[in-house]
């Protein structure tokens, strides 16, 4: 990438990479919902989720802040191949993700994907709370993480490996919570619903030549997911 991290930024970006994705759930269910509903506070699972995205993102921020900058001004030099690189992610991605469930639904037998079914649950519940981890802090937080981190210090190396790798990590990371609890292969199988995601996003990347292209394309993704939930 033009504005790659810096291997102090790498390293951090590594090791929050496993710290968001297994343990801070654990954190924040275990320790500090049980702390915010003891002092009283009525927390629902939408707000949980801004809590645990929220403190990612702000840690994210301040670690990472020339990363962002960098990735801010190649966006500025080149808006109309980020514009691009979007409408044209978003189209890949549909396509894709309307195969993929064709396929799903034949091998799954109609079996609900949990994690699907658990965010349009709390969108219904609480959709101001899930409008602002569904478009703005769960985009930045994941692109930063699996396009910046994964996709970007791996293609340094080898282009193919980051797309497989960034790929099935933001696969698994979606039904991480499920797969550790009670694994099955159907779970497993499922995961293979968010590849398509995982392989558009970091293409955008590359072609929009900031992180900010695959934030923009997921946003556009969650933000239309939610809207037509919220209108079923």
């Amino acid at each position: 990438m033009k504005h790659p991290m810096t291997k102090g930024e790498a390293i951090f970006g590594w090791v929050w990479v496993f710290i968001h994705s297994l343990v801070l759930p654990q954190v924040i269910g275990e320790f500090l919902y049980p702390v915010l509903t003891g002092a009283g506070l009525s927390l629902d699972e939408a707000a949980m989720n801004v809590i645990y995205y929220g403190v990612s993102f702000a840690l994210l921020m301040l670690a990472l802040s020339r990363f962002m900058k960098a990735s801010f001004s190649s966006l500025t030099r080149n808006i109309g191949g980020t514009f691009a690189a979007v409408l044209f992610g978003y189209t890949y991605y549909f396509a894709a993700m309307f195969a993929v469930s064709l396929i799903m639904q034949l091998i799954l037998s109609g079996e609900v994907n949990p994690n699907q079914a658990a965010v349009d649950s709390q969108v219904k519940l609480n959709p101001n709370a899930m409008l602002a981890v569904g478009v703005f802090l769960a985009p930045v937080c994941e692109e930063v993480l699996f396009r910046g981190v994964v996709f970007g210090t791996i293609q340094r190396k080898s282009r193919a490996l980051a797309y497989v790798v960034s790929a099935l990590l933001f696969a698994l990371y979606h039904l991480s919570g499920y797969l550790f609890t009670e694994f099955s292969w159907e779970l497993l199988l499922m995961a293979a619903e968010y590849i398509p995601a995982g392989i558009v996003l970091a293409w955008c990347y590359e072609r929009g030549r900031s992180v900010y292209a695959p934030i923009f394309l997921h946003m556009i993704i969650n933000l239309v997911s939610i809207t037509v939930t919220l209108n079923l």
